[in-house]
């Protein structure tokens, strides 16, 4: 799993812990939403990162992507919408859920065809990029 979503996991469990600290008297009402408030700025820091992640790939193609996967920043098994269809990132079931871009996609399915017609995203892949046919 990657840095950030690990991140935001533990922020997560932190809120929790946080909360059940507060409800057992532990913690007074104001302690319990300025921690809070700082883990919710924490979390929102980690998603903007993600945010400044797809603009750039978006702006830079894949090696955005590759390299914020070497730098375990954000996996290949997570979905990005890019705007652009041809460097959308979908996942492929037939590569292990990994990502691809819907142009990679299409390459692969047109010696593939058979076997991914049943796949979920053979359809929506050939309607972004083959709008004529």
């Amino acid at each position: 799993m990657s840095q950030l979503i690990l991140d935001l996991n533990s922020i997560n469990k932190t809120r929790a812990t946080l909360l059940v600290d507060y409800n057992a008297g532990n913690l007074s009402k104001l302690d319990y939403l300025d921690y809070d408030l700082k883990y919710l700025k924490e979390a929102a820091s980690r998603e903007n990162g993600i945010v400044q992640l797809v603009v750039s790939a978006a702006k830079h193609g894949k090696r955005i992507l590759n390299a914020a996967d070497s730098l375990n920043l954000l996996d290949k098994h997570v979905s990005i919408n890019t705007g652009n269809p041809e460097i959308e990132m979908i996942k492929c079931p037939d590569k292990d859920n990994c990502l691809v871009t819907r142009q990679e996609c299409l390459d692969y399915s047109g010696s593939n065809t058979e076997t991914c017609k049943s796949c979920p995203q053979f359809g929506p892949t050939r309607r972004a990029l083959l709008p004529d046919s």
